[in-house]
């Protein structure tokens, strides 16, 4: 599918809350935000929702890094026929790892699209 096909959606940066700047003013409270470089959105496609792995904060988990699931949006793409990662139980997080690090079998995002059964030989 192209672009042109997609729909698009404007989200707000979780990162920044829309401000546009660094969340942590560690550089200057003049510093963009890195996770929407300054424009205070992100264009999610859609249908989405709210990001599993950092609960839609934009924020890694234990860090103040954007999170390594949404880039720090809040919101990511969810396929059509999406259903609860059977690994993660739907967290987005990987299980019995105290770093927070991203599920390996959804990628963070707490769902997964389950491909169809071979047709069985006749």
């Amino acid at each position: 599918m192209s672009d042109a096909t997609r729909d698009w959606c404007k989200v707000t940066c979780a990162y920044c809350n829309g401000s546009g700047h660094d969340r942590w003013d560690l550089m200057s409270p003049l510093s963009t935000c890195s996770a929407c470089s300054g424009r205070g959105y992100h264009l999610i496609e859609a249908p989405y929702q709210r990001c599993a792995h950092c609960s839609g904060t934009g924020v890694h988990p234990h860090l103040r890094v954007t999170c390594t699931t949404c880039g720090g949006a809040g919101s990511v793409h969810v396929p059509a026929h999406a259903v609860v990662c059977p690994q993660c139980s739907g967290t987005g997080r990987q299980p019995k790892n105290e770093l927070d690090l991203n599920c390996t079998k959804c990628g963070g995002v707490g769902l997964v699209v389950l491909e169809p059964a071979p047709e069985e030989a006749v």
